[in-house]
């Protein structure tokens, strides 16, 4: 796992065909990886599906993106050409939490990320810093990577990913910083995955855009969206397919969420029905150490929290077999500053590498 980033630039198409021929084995092996994992799913349900239902059903995602996020779009055609990979494949590669919530008609496992967040008082400078570990199968830990995207119509953007992939967290030149954890919602249906969300989004240049662009989306199934901007902003976006919640900090100036529904309005898309024991330990270990560290959080304060180990229900998470969670990177933006931290694999292990936009 390189802390070396790619850079792709040039048209939409352009920079997701050169994406796709630097990276076109990782990206077909990922789409692979995650077309079983969604047929083993679907299976659970439907005894009887195959991989050519799942492709069929993953064509039924397309449209909403072309009409959605046209250079999005372009982008994602690109990667498809230089990877050699159809798209119902790539979008399955792309978009599996949606995807498997749309299968499975939520009833899919969550994976573990959290997401951390601290501006004034909170932190030592009083800007405002914010991110999270990405947890997913550990079978994908060989594909992770950092990107550079330099569009020639639409703003820089830096940010980490998988081989194959669109935008997962990211910071672009504007300030807009963005990233998610999963979230099922039993609403699921095909619409824009939420790779093509961000990506979209992360092209635009003022934070209420970008605020706007994840609202407004036809998004495909939940997830919770944090978005931090050039003067200090930042909210936290409760979604299900059809609907959205805005949350914040809390007055000491931090925030943290993982794999639950929190407002109150949104509990009722809980796709599983009760939030997991491992999200809500996970959200209050979290928001716990923030508290501890108000007014002196900073980027070491930060990655520190994200390599917490404390309790079962571990921030940082550790595992070798493919089919078992872990934390695949951990990342801290900062947006006022232009400056992504992060480590490709377990923040406990790594030193983090400090990227400007």
């Amino acid at each position: 796992m390189s802390t070396e980033c790619v850079e792709v630039s040039g048209s939409y198409r352009e920079m997701g065909r050169q994406h796709g021929e630097a990276l076109r084995e990782g990206a077909e092996q990922m789409c692979e990886i995650r077309i079983q994992l969604s047929l083993q799913r679907a299976r659970q349900y439907r005894p009887d599906y195959q991989v050519d239902d799942l492709l069929e059903l993953a064509g039924e995602h397309l449209v909403y993106h072309e009409h959605y996020c046209p250079d999005t779009y372009q982008e994602f055609l690109g990667i498809c050409e230089g990877a050699s990979i159809e798209p119902e494949r790539l979008l399955i590669g792309n978009g599996y939490t949606d995807y498997v919530d749309v299968v499975t008609e939520g009833l899919a496992g969550t994976c573990e990320c959290t997401h951390i967040a601290a501006g004034p008082p909170a932190t030592a400078d009083g800007m405002l810093y914010l991110g999270q570990t990405w947890d997913m199968d550990f079978a994908a830990a060989e594909y992770v990577m950092c990107i550079r995207r330099k569009p020639k119509n639409g703003p820089a953007t830096l940010g980490i990913t998988t081989a194959g992939c669109l935008s997962l967290i990211g910071i672009n030149e504007a300030g807009i910083a963005i990233g998610n954890t999963n979230l099922i919602s039993n609403d699921a249906r095909p619409g824009v995955i939420y790779l093509a969300t961000i990506n979209n989004a992360l092209g635009k240049t003022t934070f209420d855009e970008a605020v706007d662009g994840i609202k407004d989306a036809p998004r495909a199934s939940g997830h919770h969206f944090y978005i931090g901007g050039p003067e200090g902003q930042m909210v936290g976006l409760e979604t299900s397919a059809t609907a959205a919640a805005e949350l914040g900090p809390d007055g000491c100036g931090v925030y943290a969420h993982t794999n639950h529904y929190i407002s109150q309005q949104m509990r009722q898309y809980e796709g599983t029905h009760a939030p997991s024991v491992n999200s809500i330990d996970r959200q209050g270990r979290a928001q716990q150490l923030l508290h501890e560290k108000c007014g002196e959080l900073d980027v070491t304060a930060m990655m520190g929290i994200l390599s917490d180990h404390a309790g079962e229900n571990r921030i940082c998470r550790h595992a070798d077999n493919p089919s078992e969670a872990a934390s695949l990177a951990a990342v801290i933006m900062a947006p006022e500053k232009g400056q992504m931290s992060f480590t490709i694999g377990n923040p406990c292990e790594r030193v983090f590498t400090n990227l400007c936009i």
